[in-house]
């Protein structure tokens, strides 16, 4: 008898979606004795449109859509009435409504009772798009949405030095690039790129790295890079990752920076050698525990000699050979070493010289120089 009740009650019939006919059986009504009566439908009713789709398209790929119909509560819902709706694209865009891509739209007519539709797009050309979906219904609203079309895709790249000092809080640019052609890409949306780092926290939104950050937003068809900072305060490598739930922009590694930290140049070598001689000299990076520092990367340094009581530069001539037959103005410290052996011959009057050896890329960051005597 409770259970017969429990049933009949309305919060319960209210709660839980059974078939009419077995909510007919534990009530103990027939179709007889409800014949003639409305039948009362416990869904909700769908008041507004919501689109499923990438906002990333590659250009030429016939792309599923999905137009979603949903309640007050944002939940799919179901159309009490026959709905008439536009599709308006701009030019570099095509709707279609079979998967094949062969059969293009502009209107489109759903049935009552209907809660979804998967539609297809197309996008031909890299440029930012909009397509405006509008129902005939005034209080149903219409959609507005934006997509950007890539034609080889999209990639996230940092602009920043490569070689740091420790704790060195340094400026990281952080733009979204075209695959077709590395230029700067403006979404015509917001998007919220996540970071991640191997070395921990590294990724900071001022410029005293204080205020840490997990992210990094790039504003709305922004035509600037977006900056934010970083520091390490070791000698490491790390590797930062973006990851990113939109479609179409790539999905694995966005970017890999390796870092390198030495504390100092070392230029050394004989500190008196005879005029027109072929000297060695060896070039080292030295990290803050006095160990030679391996090189992520090829370091580039330029090379000069300049009169220790000040004066002109180039009196003598760095050569990358121990013959002195090949003659350089500036050196490579390989990817993977320590070192590099350099030679200098000094041809003219005796006296003091200091050679220098100047990080190339990033202005002098890492001088070094040795004063010698050209006897």
């Amino acid at each position: 008898m409770m259970n017969h009740i429990l049933k009949c009650n309305p919060l319960f019939k209210s709660g839980i979606v059974l078939a009419w006919a077995i909510f007919m059986q534990a009530c103990g009504s027939t179709p007889e004795a409800t014949r003639g009566q409305s039948f009362i439908s416990y869904a909700s009713q769908a008041v507004s449109m919501k689109l499923v789709a990438p906002q990333i398209l590659t250009a030429g790929d016939c792309t599923p859509i999905t137009l979603k119909f949903t309640d007050e509560s944002g939940f799919k819902a179901a159309l009490s009435e026959l709905l008439e709706v536009q599709l308006q694209a701009d030019s570099n865009l095509t709707v279609f409504q079979d998967e094949i891509c062969s059969s293009p739209v502009d209107s489109l007519v759903f049935f009552s009772g209907e809660m979804e539709r998967t539609l297809y797009i197309v996008g031909s050309v890299e440029s930012a798009q909009q397509l405006d979906i509008l129902p005939s219904s005034l209080s149903m609203g219409g959609i507005a949405q934006k997509f950007y079309i890539a034609e080889k895709g999209l990639w996230v790249r940092f602009d920043t030095k490569t070689y740091y000092k420790i704790n060195e809080c340094i400026p990281v640019g952080v733009s979204i690039r075209s695959k077709l052609n590395n230029a700067l890409t403006a979404l015509p949306f917001e998007t919220t790129l996540l970071l991640s780092s191997t070395a921990g926290q590294m990724f900071f939104a001022d410029n005293a790295c204080s205020q840490g950050i997990q992210d990094v937003t790039i504003p709305q068809s922004s035509q600037n890079i977006t900056y934010i900072y970083a520091k390490l305060n070791a000698a490491v490598s790390f590797t930062a990752t973006i990851g990113n739930p939109l479609v179409g922009l790539d999905d694995t590694i966005k970017n890999s920076q390796s870092v390198f930290y030495p504390e100092y140049l070392l230029l050394e070598g004989p500190t008196q050698i005879t005029n027109g001689s072929c000297t060695a000299y060896t070039v080292k990076f030295v990290a803050g525990n006095q160990s030679f520092t391996i090189l992520p990367y090829d370091f580039a340094l330029g090379l000069m000699d300049t009169l220790s009581t000040g004066g002109p530069a180039n009196l003598g001539t760095f050569y990358l050979n121990s013959s002195c037959t090949q003659s350089m103005s500036g050196m490579i410290i390989p990817q993977g070493t320590t070192q590099q052996v350099i030679y200098y011959r000094y041809n003219g009057t005796a006296q003091d010289v200091t050679l220098k050896a100047i990080d190339d890329i990033e202005g002098a960051l890492f001088p070094t120089e040795l004063e010698i005597d050209i006897l």
